[in-house]
């Protein structure tokens, strides 16, 4: 296949809400305010980054023009928050849960293409590419064991920031929206996005006696799905 035929994918990978079951004294937090009741990661597939760098930088520009936003504390640049970067704060430190839900989420929908471009939120101050990599092999282990075959492509992994990536600012607010429905049963911002939603798994719900629940075009999630 000729370089210029290359099947490329881009993805992102972020994180919302937080795991932690303890805080610094060794004190279970949960069922504490603050405390997520839920953690979700996923991965949003973007076919022309570029572009999407390009809208969000005018979009930020003109919200930043705008009077309306002008005493909101998150547009002021000294802040370094959405006047930088569109991004939902959250916090985050189990490693080893992370990169077994990384696992989770490569391996039902493996991808397919010749060259997968996958960048992930940095979280805290070293690069855990390895880390990242080791995940999506496994991903790949467990799919030729379930599928019984396999894709040979290049996976190229990087970490980067919200401020210096809008593809991971994109995958933040979609996962926002996901776990504002989760957290708060809001239904509004979930809705927004449906259309452009592949797959969630959700790993904890059971139906019909059964732990893990998939949603889609066919079996949406709303409010009458957790009703059921």
């Amino acid at each position: 296949m000729a370089e210029t035929d290359k099947d490329t994918i881009h993805y992102f990978v972020d994180e919302a809400g937080d795991p932690s079951l303890f805080n610094r004294k060794g004190n279970i937090i949960v069922g504490n305010e603050g405390c997520s009741s839920y953690f979700i990661i996923g991965k949003l597939e973007i076919d022309e980054p570029d572009q999407l760098a390009s809208e969000l930088e005018v979009l930020r520009a003109e919200l930043l023009a705008d009077p309306y936003f002008k005493n909101v504390p998150s547009m002021q640049l000294d802040n370094r928050k959405t006047a930088i970067a569109f991004h939902a704060n959250i916090r985050y430190r189990e490693n080893e849960q992370y990169d077994l839900l990384v696992t989770e989420l490569f391996r039902k929908l493996h991808h397919m293409a010749d060259e997968v471009n996958v960048c992930f939120s940095m979280r805290g101050t070293k690069p855990r590419n390895e880390a990242f990599r080791t995940a999506l092999e496994q991903a790949g282990e467990e799919f030729k064991r379930s599928f019984g075959f396999e894709h040979h492509g290049t996976n190229n992994i990087i970490s980067s920031t919200p401020a210096k990536c809008a593809g991971l600012q994109a995958v933040d607010y979609y996962l926002w929206a996901l776990q504002r429905f989760y957290e708060r049963q809001e239904d509004r911002y979930l809705e927004m996005i449906w259309g452009q939603v592949g797959e969630i798994h959700d790993l904890d719900r059971v139906e019909d006696g059964r732990r893990g629940v998939f949603y889609s075009k066919k079996k949406p999630l709303n409010s009458a799905a957790f009703e059921s």
